[in-house]
């Protein structure tokens, strides 16, 4: 069966065949009655195991997606308009797409009988494209930590949390002593290394319940969520700062840099993000005052 046989002047072949997107026409029972050649073109099937098949055994039954039949069966039997519905799917040949479908139902003019056009939308590489957006506007380039933005927000988040529940948030902020040494000896390429093992460290020291940022050149943050106890949380700073201190070697040449670490609290100390990291701030300066390679809780009240 072809589209010159449905009589139908606005569903002719030449005409579904100029649509961008992949085009089916179905009747009452979700059989093909035809495809425009995106569809064949953009899901690799062809004509002969196309037109005539129920939808969900198109591909060997690749096309068997349940979220996809619900909505057509609705469509065919209610007055629903599928709008923008999307879909994933994983595909045996052509790999994982993201579908936007839309659908009308209407009466053939030549017999009365019901059909459904579906325009099919593969937005994959769009969404591909906006989630890379996404990590590229909340992610460190360099180290794949969040950055500085995204961090901000999450300890906003946590700092409401902290109002409400009273749980605490602990507030690392970590600065590396001797990186700028580092810089000037070794170059911005060695450098950079170092950061990227600085990452590494603290993405496997911390829980996944915690979250560690760049928050620019040397300085790194961490939201500690709810701490067991000051005692957990103490060796948890001792950890981290006695495997940042151990050497590094960085294309051959043996890097040793430190860590310097303020911490505050909410809500025992604050709530307001900008006094929390205020107060972590003072702490880490107090801390490399003191010496630096070591950590400074606020004492602030």
């Amino acid at each position: 069966m072809n589209c010159g046989a449905l009589n139908d002047p606005y569903l002719a072949k030449e005409i579904i065949d100029t649509m961008r997107d992949p085009l089916l026409v179905l009747n009452q029972d979700l059989e093909v009655i035809c495809a425009s050649k995106n569809f064949y073109k953009n899901f690799e099937v062809v004509e002969n195991e196309t037109v005539g098949e129920f939808i969900c055994d198109l591909g060997n039954g690749q096309w068997n997606i349940s979220a996809l039949q619900q909505a057509l069966r609705e469509t065919i039997t209610t007055d629903r308009v599928v709008d923008d519905y999307e879909i994933e799917h994983m595909f045996e040949g052509i790999g994982r797409r993201v579908m936007l479908l839309n659908a009308r139902k209407f009466l053939s003019p030549h017999n009365g009988i019901q059909k459904i056009l579906l325009v099919i939308e593969d937005v994959t590489e769009k969404k591909e494209l906006q989630d890379e957006l996404k990590i590229m506007a909340t992610t460190d380039q360099l180290t794949g930590l969040f950055n500085r933005y995204k961090f901000y927000e999450i300890l906003e988040d946590r700092i409401q949390i902290s109002k409400r529940t009273g749980q605490i948030t602990a507030l690392l902020s970590i600065d590396l002593d001797y990186f700028k040494v580092v810089n000037d000896r070794y170059g911005h390429c060695v450098g950079d290394e170092v950061l990227k093992s600085v990452a590494e460290i603290l993405k496997s020291t911390i829980r996944s319940t915690d979250t560690a940022a760049r928050i620019g050149g040397d300085e790194f943050a961490i939201i500690i969520f709810n701490p067991r106890s000051i005692d957990e949380l103490k060796s948890l700073l001792q950890r981290i700062i006695s495997r940042i201190s151990i050497p590094m070697n960085i294309q051959g040449d043996i890097i040793k840099i430190g860590a310097s670490i303020g911490v505050s609290f909410c809500p025992t100390q604050t709530l307001n993000l900008t006094n929390l990291l205020k107060f972590s701030d003072d702490a880490l300066y107090a801390a490399k005052g003191n010496g630096r390679n070591q950590y400074q809780i606020s004492e602030h009240i």
